[in-house]
């Protein structure tokens, strides 16, 4: 037999197999009687390929032209297709198992891309029942034979790549490289068709499949009739928890700065300000993302350099007001410093308003030094004292106007507090901040696709199509968009499908969708306690809640020990507990850690929870002259305490009957309580 036949021979049974490969979905509606004909047939084959191989091996060896001929032309080595065609032809029509097992492990090393959906669909018509070993190995075969594409965006740069080279060629005619290329090509966008789920995308796929397919007839290749292959969501990635892009309900830290979108003008505006001053106050209405903004936007930048020589100041740790900011005060200077110390430097701080400044400088004297201070708000809500308020106020001052170095005061404070500034009484600081406020506010609808987006594609999670503009569209205009978006991104996560979320995800949430998703959360994790809890978790949830005279909403914290005097003798302590770590644990109320267990805070989640569940409106349209008798008390004890505890204004008679009974007092509202039935027993 001459070289050229050898060759010949080999190819042809190639094509032989290949037909054969195809015939009937791998034989699986043949007759016995066509299986035992195929069978027959698959054997002469092989046989024919087993005399080809030695008489091939006999040509090389007296044949060096042979040799040179296999080595340098664009024909691939018969020898190789002879193997690779009989393993096949045995792993579609098997003799036995041992021989399939074979045949599949030599896939493991010697498969390539264009095998990836003939092992897949052998994994899933397996001829044997798949035991450990059989499993491994297509896994392995799967693995080595992985698809190159898997995305329609990989697809298009490859086919932009493909499309320079191939106009550069003057004959593609001639070129069995290039042929080569776009036949691999052809394949591998076949292949991809497993992953691609969007109409939009398989359409945009198969375009360029077509479009190929027709660069190859023109060069001479028989008419070919491929189609993409159907989407596969078996092959999806499986986002685990770990991959989870959202923050839910909490606040945004430095850690997920790089999740964090839909701000990035309010980033830049804010440092310019910073260019321009040593001050910066971050306003807003509550729960609207002002510290998100600070501690995932604007600490992030700065730290990388945003501004000339940031990237070397000095942080420290964020503080908040508290009901002692001068000793939070102190705490910066020397966190573990005894309660002695302490005191020592609050005296300092009210009698010498450069000690904060002076200490901070002694530590710091060769660069600036950035101060953060969240809710500064708690200075009028937390602390009484108006003189420690005064003094605190003085010497942040003193520090942001150091003369040697420049020192940053950057804080966050909700604009229903802003004009309680007035009362403190310092020029200096109303100037500062008339032109250091940057206000967060509502976003738009640009950036809340943003926020949805640009965390999902960083892990590859996806949306069915018109899913992200439906969430838009919910919380477009909505208050709390930012904190509503990410808790029910968090639910659609839960129930996400692989790498995917679908209409299925949207329709669990219940009525009204994304906005109220929080809310139909609540309700199903009321339903779910038991008569003792869900009596708890009402005493609870009344306790968080606050209103105005108006009786507009608000939720402030508690701390747990004033929680805990909510216990009776039905309800106890450990009833108390358990309920309130399951509110948290359902983000439903946020959790602030104080040094001490008993020291934590609490507050509803969201404004938005008070508005939209109707269960929480109903108890608290129910108990609404309880909720505005302990409005009226947070109100004269306040007036009480910033009055210099004047006696004129304790309670007496029938109204201090009204108030003894109260229950679940802050240290604030006790001392007024006590201290009006001590003066009515004088």
């Amino acid at each position: 037999m001459d070289n050229g036949r050898i060759v010949e021979k080999t190819l042809e049974n190639e094509k032989t197999i290949e037909k054969l490969k195809l015939e009937n979905d791998f034989q699986s509606d043949l007759s016995p009687e066509q299986l035992e004909e195929n069978n027959r047939r698959h054997e002469e084959i092989r046989k024919d390929y087993i005399n080809t191989q030695v008489e091939l091996n006999n040509q090389e060896k007296i044949n060096p032209e042979l040799k040179k001929l296999l080595r340098e032309s664009d024909l691939p080595n018969p020898l190789i297709i002879n193997e690779r065609n009989d393993r096949i032809s045995h792993l579609i029509a098997p003799d036995n198992e041992k021989q399939f097992e074979q045949n599949l492990m030599w896939m493991t090393q010697q498969g390539t891309e264009k095998d990836f959906l003939l092992i897949l669909k052998l994994q899933k018509n397996c001829p044997y029942p798949i035991s450990n070993k059989l499993s491994y190995f297509f896994k392995k075969a799967l693995e080595k034979c992985k698809p190159s594409f898997s995305s329609f965006k990989q697809i298009k740069k490859h086919h932009n790549d493909l499309l320079k080279e191939y106009r550069s060629y003057q004959d593609e005619k001639n070129s069995q490289e290039l042929q080569s290329k776009i036949e691999n090509f052809v394949h591998q966008i076949e292949t991809a068709g497993l992953y691609l789920y969007e109409e939009n995308e398989r359409f945009a796929a198969q375009s360029l499949l077509n479009y190929w397919i027709t660069r190859l007839y023109r060069m001479g290749y028989d008419e070919l009739d491929i189609t993409l292959a159907e989407y596969d969501p078996s092959l999806a990635p499986e986002l685990t928890e770990q991959d989870y892009p959202y923050v839910g309900l909490k606040p945004f830290t430095e850690n997920d700065n790089q999740h964090f979108y839909g701000r990035e003008t309010l980033i830049n505006e804010s440092i310019t300000r910073l260019k321009e001053s040593s001050l910066l106050a971050i306003t807003g209405s509550a729960k609207i993302g002002k510290s998100s903004l600070v501690f995932a936007g604007i600490l992030p930048k700065l730290k990388t350099g945003a501004i000339e020589g940031s990237d070397n100041w000095y942080y420290y740790p964020t503080i908040t007001p508290g009901n002692k900011p001068l000793e939070h005060l102190a705490q910066i200077i020397k966190p573990d410093a005894n309660e002695g110390w302490i005191q020592q430097q609050v005296a300092e701080f009210k009698t010498n308003p450069q000690h904060f400044c002076q200490s901070i400088s002694n530590a710091h004297s060769d660069r600036p030094v950035v101060l953060v201070i969240d809710r500064f708000e708690e200075l009028f809500t937390l602390c009484f004292d108006r003189e420690e308020r005064q003094a605190f106020v003085e010497n942040l001052v003193k520090f942001i106007e150091a003369s040697n170095t420049q020192h940053f005061l950057i804080f966050t404070i909700c604009s229903d507090f802003i004009w309680k500034i007035d009362q403190i009484r310092n020029e200096k600081f109303q100037e500062l901040l008339s032109k250091s406020q940057v206000k967060v506010d509502f976003l738009k609808d640009s950036e809340l696709k943003e926020v949805i987006e640009k965390p999902a594609e960083s892990i590859g999670l996806k949306f069915d199509r018109g899913l992200v503009d439906t969430l838009v569209k919910d919380f477009s205009g909505e208050l709390d968009a930012l904190p509503l978006l990410q808790f029910t991104l968090l639910k659609l996560w839960e129930s996400r499908e692989r790498d995917r979320v679908t209409w299925d995800s949207y329709k669990q949430l219940g009525i009204g969708g994304g906005r109220l998703a929080l809310s139909n959360s609540a309700k199903k994790f009321y339903e779910s306690l038991s008569d003792i809890e869900q009596k708890t978790c009402r005493l609870i949830l009344l306790r968080l809640v606050r209103s105005t005279q108006g009786f507009k909403p608000m939720n402030p914290q508690v701390k747990r020990q004033e929680l805990y005097q909510l216990a009776t003798p039905e309800i106890s302590i450990s009833n108390i507990e358990e309920v309130l770590d399951r509110l948290v644990s359902e983000n439903l109320v946020c959790k602030s850690s104080g040094k001490l267990e008993s020291d934590d805070r609490f507050e509803i989640a969201r404004e938005s929870l008070i508005r939209h569940w109707s269960d929480l409106r109903d108890w608290m349209n129910q108990d609404r002259e309880n909720l505005l008798q302990r409005l009226r008390l947070i109100d004269r004890s306040e007036e009480w305490q910033e009055k210099g505890k004047d006696k004129s204004l304790l309670l007496k008679g029938s109204v201090l009957e009204a108030y003894k009974n109260l229950k679940c007092l802050s240290t604030l509202e006790q001392e007024f309580i006590d201290s009006s039935i001590q003066e009515e027993n004088c």
